[in-house]
C-alpha cells in the first residue's frame, strides 16, 4: 500500500526554542547578604521558640524563686525586736522633747500620729547613729498630700538620686530640707494640706567659727566722689567679709552630712534623717458650704506599677518563656542551659534583664533557582572587582603626589 505523498516531501528542520532565564528581581539582587553567624542565630532562636514549653521549665522556675527569696535580707526575730525597741525609745524621747513646743506653735488640738516605716529605713538611720558622732535634732518637713503615704513608708529620699527629681529647688545644695523647731511656717509653705512631718536628724554638724578678719588701715581717696572731709586717723576697712553666709542667711553649723543655714536644716544623706510623727491640725477657718461636686473617679493605676520614690514605677518583672517581642525581634535565654527570660533594664542593678535579643534574619537564597543564585554571585563578584580597582587607583594617585 502506497503512503500518502505529503509524508515523503522534504521539510525544513525544526529549530529548538532557546530558553532565556527568567528576570531576577532587582530588589533581591541589591539586598545585602546576611552574615552566616546571624543567620544561624536566628534559626536557633526559632527552634527555641518552637520547643518552649512551661512544663519543661518548672524546675528552673522554682529554683529562680528560691534564689530570689534567699537574696532578700532576712532578719531574725531577736534582731527585729531590738530594732523595734530602739524605734519606740526614739519616738518616746522625741515626744517628750517637742510636746511643749508643738502645743505652743499649733495649739492643744494637734494630732501627733507615730509612724512605723520600713525596716530598711530604720536600719539605715540607726547605722548612721552608730558610725557618726552626732546629736539628735528634731525638725519639721512639709510636703504635698500626695507624698505623705510613701514618705511614711519608705522615708525621705535624696533628690536627684534614683530618678527622684528636685521638687522645690536647691538653694543651699541638693539635699533633704527641713525646718528647725520654732519655725513651722518654713515647712508650711510647702504643704497643700493640714499635715506635716516631725523628723529626727542624725546631726553631725559642728559650730562654724568666723575666720580671722584682716583690716586695712591705709586710707585711700575716692576716685568717683569729690571729698571735702578727710579722716584725721586711718580708718579700718574689712577686706575679707564673712564667708559663712549662703545668700541672705548665716551658716551656723556645718558638716559633710548636715548643714544649718538660717532656720533650715539641710541633710545630704538619706540615712541621717527619718520621719517620726505625722502632725495634723484643723484648718484655721471653716470652709464655706458649697454645692456637692460630682464624685471624681480615682486615677487609673495599672496593675504592673508599684509606689516607689513617691511615684508609680514598674514592679519586678516575672520570669517568662522565650517569645517574640517585635516584628523582627526575639527574646531568648542567655545560655543554652537556661530556658526562661526576665524583662528588665541592663543598667538597673535592682531589676536586671535576664536574656538576650536576637534579630530575625531570613535566608536570602530560600525559594530561589540556580540561575538566580548565579546572577547574584556574578553581581557580587563584579562589585568586588570594582572596589579593588578603585582602591588600587586611589593608592597609585597618592604615590604620584609624593
Amino acid at each position: 500500500m502506497a503512503c500518502p505523498e505529503e509524508q515523503w516531501e522534504l521539510r525544513a528542520p525544526r529549530r529548538r526554542k532557546r530558553k532565556f532565564p527568567r528576570r531576577v528581581s532587582d530588589k533581591w539582587l541589591r539586598g545585602p547578604v546576611p552574615d552566616r553567624y546571624d543567620l544561624s542565630e536566628a534559626q536557633r532562636a526559632l527552634k527555641i521558640l518552637a520547643d518552649a514549653n512551661i512544663e519543661k521549665c518548672l524546675d528552673e522556675l522554682v529554683s529562680n524563686r528560691q534564689n530570689t527569696a534567699c537574696e532578700a535580707p532576712v532578719l531574725r526575730n531577736r534582731t527585729l525586736r531590738r530594732l523595734n525597741k530602739q524605734w519606740s525609745s526614739l519616738q518616746s524621747y522625741a515626744r517628750s522633747q517637742i510636746q511643749g513646743d508643738i502645743d505652743k506653735e499649733f495649739g492643744p488640738n494637734i494630732n501627733m500620729q507615730p509612724l512605723n516605716p520600713d525596716v530598711e529605713v530604720k536600719q539605715r538611720f540607726f547605722e548612721a547613729r552608730r558610725t557618726l558622732e552626732h546629736t539628735t535634732t528634731l525638725t519639721y518637713h512639709g510636703t504635698k498630700a500626695a507624698n505623705i503615704d510613701s514618705i511614711s513608708r519608705i522615708g525621705l529620699l535624696m533628690p536627684g538620686k534614683d530618678g527622684h527629681k528636685v521638687a522645690n529647688g536647691s538653694a543651699h545644695g541638693v539635699g533633704i530640707y527641713t525646718a528647725k523647731l520654732g519655725s513651722p511656717g518654713l515647712s508650711k509653705n510647702f504643704c497643700d494640706s493640714c499635715k506635716m512631718f516631725v523628723c529626727a536628724v542624725c546631726d553631725s554638724s559642728q559650730p562654724v567659727t568666723e575666720p580671722d578678719v584682716k583690716l586695712e588701715t591705709t586710707w585711700k581717696p575716692s576716685t568717683t566722689v569729690v571729698q571735702t572731709k578727710f579722716p584725721k586717723r586711718p580708718t579700718a576697712v574689712n577686706k575679707h567679709p564673712s564667708v559663712n553666709r549662703l545668700g541672705r542667711h548665716d551658716v551656723v553649723r556645718r558638716s559633710d552630712q548636715v548643714l544649718h543655714v538660717g532656720n533650715a536644716v539641710v541633710t545630704f544623706e538619706e540615712g541621717c534623717v527619718v520621719p517620726l510623727f505625722l502632725l495634723s491640725w484643723a484648718p484655721e477657718t471653716e470652709p464655706e458650704e458649697e454645692e456637692e461636686a460630682p464624685a471624681k473617679l480615682a486615677p487609673f493605676v495599672p496593675d504592673k506599677l508599684v509606689l516607689r520614690h513617691h511615684a508609680w514605677e514598674p514592679q519586678d518583672q516575672a520570669w517568662a518563656l522565650p517569645q517574640q517581642v517585635g516584628r523582627r525581634r526575639f527574646a531568648v535565654p542567655e545560655t543554652e542551659e537556661a530556658q526562661l527570660i526576665q524583662f528588665g533594664d541592663d543598667h538597673d542593678p535592682v531589676h536586671p534583664r535576664r536574656g538576650r535579643t536576637v534579630w530575625m534574619v531570613s535566608d536570602p537564597f530560600e525559594g530561589t533557582t540556580s540561575g538566580d543564585r548565579w546572577v547574584k554571585r556574578r553581581m557580587l563578584e563584579r562589585k568586588r572587582h570594582i572596589q579593588r580597582r578603585q582602591a588600587r587607583q586611589s593608592k597609585e594617585a597618592k604615590l604620584e603626589r609624593f
